[in-house]
């Protein structure tokens, strides 16, 4: 790893990113300490995501599907759970939108910084989406709640499966023309 005095980092750009696109972080700074870092969006997005990965909580009602994303505090429905997925994703693009252009003036926002960079970092709605899965994919334990809108009442047990393996008996009742519970 090399670092570059500012100064000369803007003369060198193109070596600095021909250094990036073999592997090596680029620092940029002055008088030894860097000030900014160029690196791989993917080998940083993967970083970042040990330290803020989330774990979205799934519900299933008799009107579709809910998705709560605890780490940002966003909720969202749909008719199905590709619509919730959707609107999920929508949300999270226009949160780190608005998160770029307020986190000067709240300092409250700083504490979210990791999972919107990570946002940011997944691009538009189909980059969050598979961020998402390869989260619920790396967690490989029963994240998400799953009741029907009777078990709301809290009179029977909640069951807690996994997204996956809850979508997956949603889509196989749904593929047998069953109700779903």
């Amino acid at each position: 790893m090399e670092t570059w005095q500012t100064s000369e980092a803007g003369r060198h750009f193109q070596t600095l990113v021909d250094g990036v696109s073999r592997g090596d972080w680029q620092l940029i700074g002055d008088e030894g300490r860097p000030d900014a870092v160029l690196a791989d969006p993917g080998e940083l997005a993967e970083l970042i995501g040990v330290a803020f990965r989330f774990r979205p909580k799934a519900t299933f009602g008799e009107f579709g599907a809910e998705l709560w994303l605890p780490e940002l505090g966003v909720h969202v429905a749909g008719t199905s759970l590709e619509a919730a997925r959707s609107e999920l994703a929508v949300s999270l693009v226009r949160i780190a939108h608005e998160w770029d252009q307020q986190r000067a003036h709240d300092p409250a926002w700083r504490l979210n910084a990791g999972y919107l960079r990570r946002v940011q970092l997944a691009g538009g709605e189909e980059g969050v989406l598979a961020m998402l899965d390869r989260d619920a994919a790396a967690e490989g334990v029963p994240e998400a709640s799953a009741r029907t809108w009777q078990e709301a009442d809290a009179t029977k047990p909640r069951r807690w499966m996994g997204p996956h393996a809850r979508i997956a008996q949603v889509r196989e009742a749904l593929s047998q023309g069953e109700d779903r519970e």
